[in-house]
């Protein structure tokens, strides 16, 4: 009697079908009917697959899919199905772990991205500074100090003559200036974390 293997090869050339013309019409995938057909039973899917491979082949070829089924059966030990049966992995899939890790990634960064938002400006603008005393650009004094004094957010650095000054909770700034006598540049400095700044010149002429 003829195997299965051999009862598949000469159908099919009786009947001029090729074997990608048999994986079109089934959809049985071209490596498990290569399997069936060179015999290669180890390669083949569990036994509730392959029977319904075999019941689609019967089909196309006109043949009795019980009777191709059972001499599978006769000529191959059954694959069981079973609880630990699993399909084969997608290629394209990202292992579990690294899913995980990618959708904290991407969490994260939105959070990120959502925080820069709101303090862009916070953070990256340009800082405000108010100059309280002297008010005006230029101012005469006849003492040899002048106690100088301003708003600035807090958060901000604040120089004056290349000194840093650090302001309260609500931003308020005060600082004693000694004066040379005739004029004299108070320069102050307001600079952001990772913005912009800006510099403030008072001329402060000392005449006693």
């Amino acid at each position: 009697m003829a195997t299965l293997s051999e009862t598949l090869k000469e159908l099919m050339e009786s009947k001029g079908i090729t074997l990608e013309k048999l994986s079109e019409s089934t959809d049985i995938p071209k490596r498990y009917l290569e399997a069936l057909i060179d015999g290669d039973f180890k390669n083949l899917p569990s036994a509730p697959y392959t029977r319904g491979y075999l019941l689609k082949i019967a089909k196309v070829l006109r043949l009795d899919g019980e009777e191709l089924w059972q001499s599978f059966k006769n000529e191959s030990p059954l694959k069981a199905s079973g609880q630990n049966d699993k399909l084969s992995p997608n290629r394209y899939a990202l292992p579990v772990k690294q899913s995980k890790k990618l959708f904290l990634f991407v969490i994260i960064l939105i959070i990120v991205i959502i925080y820069l938002s709101f303090q862009w400006n916070n953070i990256f603008g340009s800082p405000k500074l108010e100059i309280i005393n002297p008010a005006v650009s230029e101012i005469i004094v006849k003492e040899p100090t002048i106690k100088v004094s301003g708003r600035i957010d807090p958060k901000d650095k604040l120089i004056i003559d290349n000194t840093e000054v650090v302001a309260d909770q609500t931003g308020w700034f005060e600082k004693d200036i000694t004066l040379q006598q005739g004029p004299n540049n108070i320069i102050f400095t307001a600079k952001k974390f990772l913005g912009k700044e800006i510099k403030i010149t008072r001329l402060v002429d000392y005449q006693p």
